[in-house]
C-alpha cells in the first residue's frame, strides 16, 4: 500500500525542472569539447561552471550554465577576431597592392 502511495506521488511531480538539465560529464564533454581534465580544472578554477553536488560522488552541470558558457566563448572569440582584424588594418594600411619597400611610385 506505501507503494502506491509513493508511485502515484512520483507520478505527479515533475521528473525534471522545466526550463533547465542537469547534465553529466559526458553531455558536457560532448558540448564543448573539452576533457574530463579540463573541465574540472575550470570548474575548481572558477573559468567553467561549477559543478552541481547530486549523490555521493556524482555531479552534474546546469544545462543553461554550459550554454552561456559556450555563448560566452563565442562571443570572446568574435571579439578577438574583430581586434585583430582593426590591428591588422592599422599597420597595414589596408594590405593593398603596392606597399611596402621597393614598390613603385
Amino acid at each position: 500500500m506505501e507503494n502506491q502511495h509513493q508511485s502515484a506521488a512520483h507520478a505527479a511531480t515533475p521528473t525534471r525542472m522545466v526550463g533547465d538539465r542537469i547534465l553529466r560529464k559526458p553531455d558536457v564533454r560532448a558540448r564543448t569539447g573539452l576533457s574530463e581534465s579540463a573541465i574540472d580544472r575550470g570548474s575548481r578554477d572558477g573559468s567553467f561552471p561549477a559543478a552541481i553536488p547530486l549523490v555521493g560522488r556524482q555531479v552534474g552541470w546546469a544545462e543553461s550554465s554550459v550554454a552561456a558558457w559556450i555563448e560566452d566563448r563565442k562571443a570572446a572569440g568574435v571579439a578577438r577576431a574583430a581586434a585583430a582584424g582593426r590591428a591588422a588594418a592599422a599597420v597595414g594600411g589596408g594590405g593593398g597592392v603596392g606597399v611596402g619597400v621597393g614598390a613603385a611610385p
